[in-house]
């Protein structure tokens, strides 16, 4: 059973620990030892879900979510800009994304699978617990993860992308003759 419960189901080791000093392992129903020998035929259950009071610094907060994707797995919220993760040992914050989650989702427990800055808006996925937050973090740091970011542009920026180049001051760049090498002049899109 232990293979199978780390292999195919690919438990962490904290988690396998913690299910087997709290009867989280049944085989056919009865709470089993994590080396019991499992047969063909035979259901293995084991409750991954988050203990109660994981996350008891996180205060729920009635603030709307905008979300993009839900599952029983995972939640992908839109993050508006000017709301922290979690609220700053030195700061009193009143609403964050993890209050907000927590709220909605109506537990204690917050797994953020990537940050975002509070001045930054943008997807962010929430893993609903702490066995699929390890999952999704096994796949971010594998090869078989795609990240893409995308950024837009507005006024004098947008212009110089449109091929609009307007005259502007910059000062000039003093550098050692080595280094003063032959290139093309550099223009907001280039950045």
């Amino acid at each position: 059973m232990k293979h199978l419960l780390r292999s195919r189901w690919q438990l962490s080791t904290t988690l396998l620990k913690h299910l087997k000093w709290n009867g989280g392992i049944l085989l056919n129903g009865r709470s089993v030892p994590v080396n019991t020998p499992a047969h063909t035929g035979d259901v293995l259950t084991a409750d991954v879900s988050d203990p109660p009071g994981s996350s008891e610094h996180i205060c729920p907060v009635d603030f709307p979510l905008d979300i993009l994707y839900e599952d029983e797995d995972l939640l992908v919220l839109n993050k508006p800009a000017g709301i922290a993760i979690h609220s700053a040992a030195l700061t009193e914050e009143t609403v964050t994304v993890a209050g907000s989650v927590v709220h909605y989702l109506g537990q204690d427990s917050f797994h953020c699978v990537n940050r975002l800055e509070r001045g930054t808006t943008g997807a962010m996925v929430v893993a609903k617990t702490g066995y699929m937050h390890a999952r999704c973090m096994a796949l971010l740091h594998s090869g078989d993860f795609y990240r893409e970011y995308r950024g837009g542009l507005s006024g004098a920026a947008a212009a110089a992308r449109r091929g609009d180049h307007a005259p502007h001051r910059a000062r000039p760049v003093v550098r050692p003759a080595a280094e003063n090498r032959p290139g093309r002049p550099a223009l907001p899109h280039d950045i």
